[in-house]
């Protein structure tokens, strides 16, 4: 007979204990909780204890469904999947507590890896593949939703693109990159694109670009309720960053510019009065009037940007959580208008290198679609996010545990009339 024992916990013992596995996500942390309550969910934190020591724990959350109550464990259990025995008496008496509380069914998608990817998304040679977590699931009762691809709203990402840091610099980094992706990078560092944390109180910021962006792109927006709420619950792990144009700074570089090319114009000049057919002067010339002519037009682009903005200009902007080993890149915008300044680059590289100062092991590009050719659907989300080196993640995806399959059954039953 078992000695451990599954009960509620409190949310500080929960939080101790999942901070020392493997399988804790932002999804099933604390905040998450919080940020779920607010959302209008039941929220408990259960946990199996062997010695009054907690070896074994989920977040979950539920509400009524008439015939009872539907409970989900986002990013399913924090346990050591390894160990068989452990989970077997988990799910063995979590399925119990569920079924004591009008339970129908429960849905996990677990955050354990299936699989990592090359790039390319192309499956690496000797892979290893844990179908062995998928296995175990299934013998404990737990149904298999499949290894999905594509976008779904009502479900957590399947697919992930990942850039792990683990003994990474940030030169390394870069230079892994692709040639369009560090070309991207150098560009707002030329033009002194700027950055700042968004305050709470200027969240809206953020809600107006991916507001435009997915009125472009026609993908549907968290709204703004969403982002305050990701403040209020997870505090100081998440993080609003905004890319700008300083017109002042942006104006004093043109000027600096300006002054270098004319100084070397005047040099060249003084070299071919004496020797007219100096190779290297006409060339430097050449090149330094070509470099005018762009200022110019970089100066008229600053004069029709002065008319609507005093100071900045607005680029882009992104939602970060950092939590655990990571950071997660959860969504963003930018201003069609203003692509030329590269604002989105500009946030990611900010963002990575904040990650190796601070010593996470993965930025989390996050959610892609599970297809890698040009003709199918995220190709281009996929394609951005593959030019900073990130590899692909495969998680083992959705589950489903009938705790009653009667009341199941109804539950379908009424679905299908509904529609």
């Amino acid at each position: 007979m078992s000695q451990r024992k599954l009960m509620q916990i409190s949310e500080e013992e929960y939080d101790q204990f999942i901070n020392t596995q493997e399988s804790n996500n932002f999804l099933n942390s604390i905040y998450a909780g919080k940020k779920l309550t607010i959302d209008g969910w039941h929220v408990e934190y259960v946990g199996l204890k062997e010695e009054n020591n907690v070896v074994g724990a989920a977040l979950l959350i539920s509400r009524n469904i008439k015939v009872g109550n539907y409970f989900y464990a986002p990013r399913g259990f924090v346990i050591d999947f390894k160990n068989e025995e452990l989970v077997k008496d988990f799910v063995t008496q979590l399925k119990a507590y569920l079924k004591s509380n009008k339970g129908v069914y429960l849905k996990i998608d677990p955050y354990v890896f299936y699989q990592v990817r090359d790039k390319d998304g192309v499956e690496k040679e000797n892979a290893q593949k844990n179908d062995l977590v998928i296995a175990l699931l299934k013998s404990l009762g737990f149904e298999h939703d499949g290894f999905t691809v594509g976008y779904d709203e009502s479900r957590q990402c399947r697919w992930m693109s990942v850039l792990f840091l683990d003994g990474k610099t940030k030169e390394q980094a870069l230079k892994e990159m692709n040639s369009q992706t560090r070309q991207n990078i150098k560009n707002p560092i030329k033009n002194g694109i700027k950055g700042r944390k968004l305050a709470y109180d200027e969240l809206h910021l953020l809600d107006e670009i991916v507001n435009a962006t997915s009125e472009r792109r026609g993908f549907s927006n968290l709204s703004l309720d969403y982002y305050q709420n990701e403040y209020k619950a997870f505090g100081e792990h998440a993080c609003a960053y905004y890319a700008y144009l300083d017109l002042d700074d942006y104006y004093a570089r043109i000027v600096s510019e300006r002054e270098k090319e004319e100084e070397t114009i005047r040099a060249a000049d003084e070299v071919l009065k004496d020797n007219p057919h100096s190779k290297n002067s006409t060339s430097r010339k050449k090149t330094a009037l070509q470099h005018l002519e762009s200022l110019e037009k970089r100066e008229q682009d600053y004069n029709e940007l002065k008319k609507d903005f005093d100071h900045e200009v607005p680029l882009a902007a992104s939602l970060f959580i950092m939590y655990g080993k990571e950071i997660i890149y959860l969504t963003s915008g930018s201003y069609d208008q203003y692509k030329r300044f590269k604002g989105p680059y500009a946030l990611q590289w900010y963002m990575i290198q904040k990650a190796i100062d601070e010593g996470y092991s993965m930025y989390n590009f996050y959610g892609i679609s599970g297809y890698f050719e040009k003709d199918q659907d995220g190709f281009g989300v996929f394609d951005f996010k593959r030019g900073f080196n990130a590899e692909i993640v495969e998680l083992i995806g959705d589950f489903t545990l009938p705790i009653s399959s009667t009341k199941l059954a109804l539950y379908n039953a009424l679905k299908k009339v509904k529609h």
